[in-house]
């Protein structure tokens, strides 16, 4: 009974130790798979916390990655496009030159980013900023579909002066058991927005496939990295069935997207969220199977610390134009009773409230009592949502471009001209925002409920920019037009007329303690 007793007692603890895990000490099975880790990030234009330092950050995505390092060695660091441009920081200047995404590649060096494909952002740049930037990187380039001037792929100059080209694909061999080596091909597509005579597109679908189909002769699995809207990524995927991940951006929000046998992840910009994928390889029928989480990126996660000096770094720089120019970044304008949504998405497709809130103050600011006001969504660029206490900082984040406002008298037809060209802009940067007592009921365009009269003669209140006819569809709208009557420009002598800055009128709307925000 006693040895009945001793055998069922050793027989527990067995149990209990399978099923608690290895003791310290104990010999651990090996797994029979190899695996690769890929984090991602997308569409990124802070490189630093946001909400008061509780989301995002870049110094928080290199504690992850030092992490996910420590744990596998082929760990691989990846970004889909957007990173060079938009930002308040790269619109300020330093050592005599705009700094135009240094800070962004400055910080992604100092991280160890090990690919990079181009997204729609990075052609905002002219073309010697983009090269200086590219010359800058240390890290590698992915573009199948994209190429430079005459088609001729675009290049990085080495420390020692020689051009070596952006790999068109990619092919990353991982170290499995039993001399084995797994390999993952990489292809890249980036949406044709951005039209510069320096740029060139080639059919993303038909590069992509045939790159796609050219990598899987060699690899155990291929996987896309991609810069495209969701339908279009669907599109691919289904074009491309083999292939079964695409690290995606383009579209700032989070979510993972089942298209066929293909799984489409997207971060959330300005890496608030990122992706973590894990590909395994089973040692023994070399089967590939792809787990893919999304984390978030709070305040459970600790920056890292020698990333957060180099993002200080910049900061400093930056703060220091910005007080320079008359801004303190850091003063709390008021706290926001809701969020401001600034996504492209949004302020490009539809009136929104910042959009309500922006031409307010621009009536309010008008010498000559504005009827309406209207300006191109393009001039937002935060691609964000602001919450809780607004900063003179997020401000600028929302307009870095800034810019004077002007009082224009203008005859209805084009008044109702303007406005029909904003709609027709939908889902571009040419899409008016417009005040709130600006509507069209049944065709026809209103003002505080009574229709735009064609000989009617209307004070409005726009910006410069849009004013300048350099937007799209809207080259007839500038001073030359016959239908524009009178004009009044903000003095640049006298400092306290807020019109001369869109942020300034912003800043002087949004600190006005009677007014409420509502939804």
């Amino acid at each position: 009974m006693k040895l009945f007793k001793n055998l069922l007692f050793s027989l527990l603890a067995l149990l209990l130790l399978v099923c608690t895990g290895p003791a310290l000490g104990v010999a651990q099975v090996a797994p029979n798979f190899t695996e690769a880790v890929f984090l991602q990030v997308n569409d990124v234009y802070e490189i630093g916390a946001l909400d008061n330092g509780k989301k995002g950050g870049l110094a928080r995505v290199a504690t992850v990655l030092q992490k996910l390092k420590a744990e596998n060695p082929n760990t691989y660091f990846i970004i889909c496009g957007d990173f060079l441009n938009p930002s308040v920081i790269g619109t300020m200047k330093h050592e005599g030159k705009t700094i135009k995404g240094k800070q962004m590649v400055d910080v992604m060096n100092y991280i160890r980013l090990d690919y990079a494909i181009l997204g729609n952002h990075e052609f905002d740049l002219d073309f010697p900023e983009f090269q200086e930037r590219v010359n800058e990187s240390q890290f590698k380039w992915i573009s199948t579909d994209v190429n430079g001037f005459e088609n001729v792929p675009f290049s990085k100059k080495d420390k020692d002066g020689y051009f070596i080209p952006f790999f068109g694909t990619e092919i990353i061999k991982v170290p499995g058991k039993n001399k084995k080596e797994y390999k993952i091909g990489l292809f890249s597509a980036t949406i044709p927005l951005a039209k510069k005579n320096w740029v060139t597109y080639n059919n993303y679908l038909q590069t992509s496939v045939a790159a796609a189909r050219n990598l899987s002769a060699s690899c155990n699995v291929v996987v896309g990295l991609t810069h495209l809207e969701i339908r279009q990524d669907r599109e691919l995927a289904k074009s491309v069935p083999f292939v079964p991940l695409f690290m995606g951006g383009h579209d700032h929000d989070n979510m993972m997207v089942k298209e066929g046998n293909t799984v489409i992840t997207k971060a959330d910009a300005n890496a608030r969220s990122v992706y973590i994928h894990r590909i395994r390889f089973d040692d023994n029928t070399d089967q590939v199977k792809v787990i893919s989480e999304s984390v978030n990126l709070d305040e459970k996660i600790v920056p890292h610390e020698g990333t957060t000096a180099v993002v200080n770094k910049w900061k400093n720089i930056a703060w220091e134009s910005m007080t320079s120019q008359g801004f303190e970044p850091d003063r709390v304008v008021r706290k926001l009773e809701i969020p401001l949504d600034g996504r492209e998405s949004v302020v490009r497709n539809g009136q929104c409230k910042l959009g309500n809130l922006i031409t307010a103050s621009m009536m309010a600011a008008s010498k000559e009592k504005a009827v309406c006001a209207f300006f191109n969504s393009g001039s937002i660029r935060v691609d964000d949502i602001i919450n809780g206490n607004l900063t003179e900082y997020d401000i600028l984040r929302i307009m870095p471009y800034g810019g004077p406002i002007l009082d224009v008298s203008l005859k209805g037809n084009l008044l109702k001209k303007v406005l029909d060209a904003g709609e027709e802009n939908a889902g571009k940067g040419g899409y008016l925002q417009r005040s709130a007592n600006v509507v069209k009921n049944k065709h026809k365009w209103q003002i505080s409920g009574k229709d735009i009269d064609d000989a009617k003669v209307y004070n409005v209140v726009t910006g410069s920019f849009l004013f300048s006819g350099k937007e799209a569809g809207l080259a007839f709208f500038n001073d030359k037009n016959p239908d524009v009557l009178n004009i009044s420009n903000p003095s640049t002598d006298d400092k306290s007329d807020v019109r001369n800055d869109f942020r300034r009128t912003f800043i002087r709307y949004m600190e006005n303690k009677q007014l409420k925000i509502k939804k």
